[in-house]
């Protein structure tokens, strides 16, 4: 009788010791969730750095789970990759505002960067319609006008982005555009000397 006993609390404490190291999959799946909507800001744009320590630091927390799914189910205590799955949906999350603040302050910044390239190019076509023309330079003006009517269709398709909320691209473009621009209105200033 003693023995019966005995079993039953030895299973009961099995039960109780296995009941408790269950693996953290809730906390893993929020993780992930907080890391894609992250992605869908574009976190890893934005502020990419920040977002590779997301990354890595979920790579850590799944490294942990493994070990402890790995080991005897007695053995297993999954408190730790618990706690690092937790860590990582607020680092994930605060992350994800982040790169809010940053694709908007992004925004401000192209928005005001458009506004000087248009008036630059629109400075350098004035420029060229004042530059002088003659026999040797007919063929240097009309390779810059063709430059200036290929940045206007290369500015069109940029603002595609920015429409679009792809400002870090719409960024890039815009800094090729105003490079070239400047490039264009220092060959018109030496054709007026």
């Amino acid at each position: 009788m003693i023995s019966r006993i005995l079993i039953f609390f030895i299973v009961i404490a099995l039960i109780v010791v296995t009941s408790c190291s269950k693996p953290p999959d809730t906390e893993m799946a929020l993780a992930q969730k907080s890391i894609d909507s992250a992605l869908v800001l574009e976190a890893d744009i934005y502020v990419p750095v920040q977002f590779k320590i997301v990354t890595d630091s979920m790579e850590a927390a799944l490294a942990m789970e493994t070990e402890q799914t790995a080991k005897f189910t007695l053995f297993r205590n999954y408190t730790k990759p618990r706690e690092a799955f937790v860590g990582v949906d607020s680092l994930a999350e605060r992350v994800a505002l982040y790169a809010i603040a940053k694709k908007d302050s992004v925004k401000v910044e192209v928005t005001n960067m458009l506004v000087m390239v248009k008036a630059t190019l629109d400075s350098a076509t004035i420029a060229l319609k004042k530059a002088r023309k003659g026999k040797d330079n007919r063929a240097e003006i009309e390779l810059i006008k063709g430059d200036l009517y290929s940045l206007a269709l290369v500015l069109a398709d940029a603002e595609t982005d920015f429409n679009c909320g792809r400002y870090a691209t719409f960024k890039t473009k815009l800094e090729a555009i105003a490079y070239k621009n400047g490039e264009i209105i220092n060959e018109i200033k030496k054709g007026k000397k």
